[in-house]
């Protein structure tokens, strides 16, 4: 089986760690993996990861800019891209495409291209964050892609139902494969956990008394960095032991400094940058803090709660749907900092109900296990191959 994955993503995040894991899991099958996607410094770690598990890495320059959440392409830059994509499609000739979207409106070309050479194609849609607003031409041609060896997949019930809603189509038109994560690799020992605890102490040289609130999320606008701000100052008078370890990198980050300088709070905020060693990290924190705007299915709150580590999050998309409030953790509205102050704190002086909610959340996450969704999503490919060329 030869598959060919599809990003036209400039960034390393969820979707394309999403994609790492689908192909690693396909080499693994004995398949021949190929990956096209851009070449630019935020992927860079990206085509090492699939270099170095043995997939076969295409420069690609299919990719959409983005302003606000929303793209504005002009139309000879969508015909060029369409042509990249048909070029690409022809010099691989896949048995099986994989498309991973990490926005609804990304990908509409590539949509098109793979459907008029009627490639099994599997589109998986990461991020459906809110609804959009189609004409009936694009909607038309959406639906008229669907039908020509097409599958698409969302990986919540709030991004299919948005979908749907947006492209006007029943929802047994859509799958939910939800994302998964290998939840052993957050499982460790309580000599482990001690000795990484201690390393990261010494890293941010604190004392070990400290209580550690980490957040795992790319520095951009959408994961709501801006919104713990305002909170940070006053939890800093009444909890001088805290200290907030924010890890990713993004295009936000000169702005979230100078927030942090200007509310003089640079003492207790650190920014750690890209890391490879989530899984120690999040089993060295006392809490772990989501204020994100907009997700499909996260896997950095997963990770969390895979670690064990307590975890208060927002209400954004498909949250919920892991996270109850005071069942699995705290959910609190979007974009709202007192939500956030009062959850913060009834966690720093409640850490026995803070645990338990962490052991509910640790049980309801074997429903979102990297096996079960691998194992879907290669049942889901198979039968679409299957099928196709019947």
């Amino acid at each position: 089986m030869k598959l060919l994955l599809l990003l036209p993503s400039i960034e390393y995040g969820g979707a394309e760690m999403y994609a790492c894991t689908i192909c690693a899991e396909a080499i693994k099958k004995g398949w021949e993996v190929h990956a096209a996607f851009p070449e630019k410094s935020g992927t860079l770690k990206l085509i090492k990861k699939l270099n170095g598990i043995g997939v076969r890495y295409r420069k690609s320059e299919i990719q959409e800019p983005i302003t606000q959440g929303r793209c504005f392409i002009k139309k000879k830059n969508q015909l060029l891209r369409f042509f990249k994509t048909l070029i690409i499609l022809h010099k691989v000739n896949p048995d099986s495409v994989l498309l991973v979207l990490p926005w609804v409106t990304y990908g509409y070309e590539i949509i098109i291209a793979c459907a008029l050479l009627r490639f099994p194609s599997t589109v998986v849609f990461q991020l459906i964050a809110k609804k959009e607003y189609f004409g009936l031409l694009k909607r038309k041609i959406y639906q008229w892609a669907l039908n020509q060896n097409q599958q698409w997949v969302t990986v919540s019930e709030n991004n299919r139902q948005i979908l749907c809603d947006s492209l006007l189509l029943p929802k047994p038109c859509a799958k939910i494969i939800y994302n998964g994560i290998a939840i052993d690799k957050y499982k460790f020992s309580q000599e482990e956990n001690k000795v990484y605890r201690e390393k990261l102490l010494k890293e941010l040289d604190l004392p070990n008394d400290a209580k550690i609130i980490l957040t795992v999320a790319a520095l951009r606008p959408k994961k709501g960095y801006e919104c713990l701000i305002p909170v940070i100052p006053v939890l800093k008078e009444e909890f001088p032991n805290i200290r907030f370890v924010w890890v990713g990198e993004g295009k936000n980050k000169n702005n979230l400094e100078k927030l942090i300088q200007e509310n003089n709070i640079a003492d207790i905020v650190t920014l750690l940058g890209f890391r490879e060693d989530i899984p120690e990290l999040m089993t060295s924190a006392d809490l772990f803090v989501f204020p994100t705007y907009q997700e499909g299915h996260p896997f950095a709150l997963m990770e969390a709660i895979a670690a064990n580590l307590p975890v208060i999050t927002s209400d954004a998309s498909g949250i919920t749907e892991i996270v109850t409030h005071m069942q699995q953790g705290f959910v609190c509205n979007k974009g709202n900092s007192q939500d956030f102050l009062k959850a913060i704190r009834y966690a720093l002086l409640n850490e026995e109900s803070m645990s338990n909610m962490a052991h509910n959340a640790l049980v309801k996450l074997e429903e979102f296990s990297d096996k079960k969704m691998l194992d879907e999503t290669f049942s889901a490919i198979i039968n679409l191959c299957e099928t196709s060329y019947e």
